[in-house]
């Protein structure tokens, strides 16, 4: 913590799109009561933070968040014992919010976040205020809390709704609208999960409709570029309905847990499913193109 009151926070955890940072940044704040845009965070930088495990498996918010919390949390008590020595009363008589510690009950009788450090700082024997956490989730806390028997403390579930048209003449798929339900724990920023659903099923999107990776008799990949590899753009997305079920998790840094994977998984099976609902064909080996749909719709007219 700075002299300022505002806050340094060093992770492991690389940010790659899913919103950690911010997520981080929340949780520091709750815990401290310092406004989120004092709190710098670094990342992605070994000289600088602590060695990790890699940005995968939804990890980030779960179980970085954990390691995030504890450290907070240490700093938290730094803060409210030298404040409580200085106003000579127990540490649990004090709160802290927006950036001030006061007595409970007597909002008027407190010091700022940063008056706080400093005092902690300079004076005899003074130190920074500084709080380092690692967490991981080992197996026998899994067992203990969740029954769930195995390394991963949370799982998450989710589901896709997708309604498709299909043009029986050419074989076209056309995505009329998609429903994606996520079970995330507490949901520590709404918005950012609704984005990343979004972001998963625009790549699902993606891994059942266009994109496919095309390899030559060696095994080097041919459609190595964007005018081949068809992704969708914006103008391709159908609408999206994002809905966030929130049931606590027990274990996960303020019953949260990670979104991730889920938002993607399950979305070219869906479409697979209402495509065979449309037009009573199954095509199961993606991405489903006009081809494929169109050689099906032929098959099923000629019969066995």
């Amino acid at each position: 913590m700075n002299d300022d009151g505002s806050v340094n926070l060093a992770t492991s955890c690389t940010e790659i799109g899913s919103g950690s940072n911010t997520v981080f940044a929340q949780m520091t704040s709750e815990v401290l009561g310092v406004e989120p845009e004092k709190i710098h965070v670094v990342f992605g930088d070994t000289e600088n933070c602590p060695m990790g495990w890699g940005s995968r498996a939804s990890r980030n918010t779960a179980v970085g968040g954990m390691a995030v919390k504890l450290a907070a949390e240490d700093a938290r008590n730094q803060l409210l014992n030298v404040v409580a020595e200085k106003m000579e009363i127990h540490p649990n008589d004090l709160e802290i919010r927006k950036g001030r510690i006061y007595v409970k009950g007597t909002p008027s009788r407190a010091v700022t976040i940063a008056e706080a450090v400093r005092l902690n700082r300079y004076r005899k024997n003074g130190q920074a205020i500084m709080a380092t956490a690692h967490w991981d989730a080992p197996s026998e806390l899994a067992d203990k809390v969740t029954g769930r028997g195995n390394f991963s403390f949370a799982f998450s579930f989710g589901a896709k709704a997708i309604e498709v048209e299909v043009d029986a003449r050419t074989g076209k798929v056309e995505i009329v609208q998609v429903v994606a339900a996520q079970d995330v724990g507490l949901a520590i920023n709404p918005l950012g999960i609704k984005c990343q659903i979004e972001g998963g099923v625009h790549m699902g999107l993606g891994y059942a409709l266009t994109e496919e990776i095309m390899l030559d008799p060696t095994g080097r990949m041919v459609n190595d570029h964007l005018v081949d590899y068809k992704i969708l753009t914006p103008l391709d997305m159908p609408p999206v309905e994002s809905i966030i079920v929130e049931p606590i998790d027990p274990i996960g840094p303020f019953g949260a847990k990670g979104v991730g994977e889920m938002a993607t998984i399950g979305t070219p099976e869906a479409i697979s499913a209402a495509i065979h609902d449309a037009a009573r064909v199954w095509v199961k080996d993606p991405p489903f193109t006009p081809e494929k749909v169109w050689a099906a719709l032929q098959k099923k007219e000629e019969g066995p």
